[in-house]
């Protein structure tokens, strides 16, 4: 009988152990709902402090602001309070003078509408997988912004988000970027080369206009049409434009001045107005078979191109509609056809 109740208090006594065992591991778990999929990159400890809202959901919140943290290097977390932070709200940290860095969880989709605009003395940015959307102007006149990492989400770039980062050298585009949009990187001075993946298929006029240290472009296969004005006055000496762009953009290359060599693939359709307008090194120009309109004024001021190079027939290059005016101000003087050179 001792035997049988001494079993029974041991047996017991394991059990409880067990139960406080299991239940004190679970403390430490947070919610289902502040996970975003991507556990193993998730940040869960952020900068303490943070003003955030909870949004209609009440599962998931926005940043709205600094708050009460006196931190300079900003890290925003996946979760704050047990809520899953998914958006960083318009001006959050309007016009900083503190901030130095941004590092943001891949559970956050999108960054406000000025979120980051004129931060003096922000240095570097690090943004999440998870990403959606960098609102209108979000890090304009960011001055010192020099590093750039906009990670690999399926994002969209917001009207002006960087126009005038002077400082930043380099950007990578994730893989799967899809669009960029008016302005985006206007004047951003030191930008010196880029790559655009094969899922972007917007890029809005004035891109990139002005970025005087861009020295080479690759497009994507993905992109169909070059904004107006995307590279006006850049320092491009090599462009690969994509087998899938069907349209160039009126003033798209336009003062491009140390432009030499550029292939137009067979899948251009037209060539807008000015599109190569002061693009003086240019001396070597390929025109596919598959262009149907030639715009005004396209070959302004292009003083070393003296001949075309074109993928078709003499007769199917009579057959291309042209502005009047498309060889104005040109030294323009024969195309070179598959069948033979002619002149005008």
């Amino acid at each position: 009988m001792k035997k049988t109740l001494k079993s029974i208090f041991l047996l017991t006594l394991v059990c409880l152990l067990c139960v406080v065992f299991f239940t004190s591991c679970g403390k430490n778990n947070p919610p289902d709902n502040t996970t975003d999929g991507n556990t193993e990159e998730d940040i869960l400890v952020g900068s303490a402090g943070l003003a955030y809202s909870v949004n209609a959901d009440g599962k998931t919140c926005t940043v709205t602001g600094i708050g009460t943290c006196t931190d300079t290097d900003i890290i925003i977390p996946s979760v704050l309070d047990g809520y899953r932070v998914t958006a960083i709200a318009d001006k959050a940290f309007y016009q900083s003078q503190t901030i130095t860095s941004v590092v943001v969880a891949n559970s956050v989709e999108t960054i406000g509408n000025e979120a980051f605009v004129k931060g003096t003395r922000l240095r570097s940015i690090k943004l999440g997988n998870g990403l959606k959307r960098i609102g209108n102007r979000a890090f304009e006149n960011c001055l010192q912004l020099k590093q750039v990492d906009l990670g690999n989400g399926a994002y969209v770039i917001g009207e002006q988000a960087f126009k005038g980062c002077i400082r930043f050298e380099n950007v990578s585009l994730g893989e799967n970027i899809t669009a960029i949009e008016t302005e985006a990187f206007k004047g951003c001075k030191k930008l010196k080369s880029l790559k655009i993946p094969d899922s972007l298929t917007i890029l809005g006029a004035y891109a990139f206009s002005d970025c005087g240290d861009l020295a080479s472009v690759e497009l994507g296969n993905g992109l169909t049409e070059i904004g107006d004005y995307a590279f006006k006055n850049c320092g491009l000496r090599i462009v690969k434009i994509g087998e899938n762009v069907t349209k160039i953009g009126n003033f798209a290359f336009s003062g491009c001045l140390y432009l030499h060599s550029v292939v137009i693939p067979n899948s251009v359709t037209s060539i807008g107005d000015s599109a190569f307008r002061f693009c003086n090194a240019l001396s070597d120009l390929t025109i596919g078979y598959g262009v149907s309109y030639i715009g005004s004024e396209v070959f302004e001021h292009c003083d070393n191109l003296a001949e075309i190079n074109y993928k078709s027939t003499r007769a199917n290059w009579e057959k291309i509609e042209k502005h009047e005016d498309w060889r104005y101000m040109s030294d323009l003087l024969a195309i070179v056809a598959n069948d033979g050179k002619f002149f005008f």
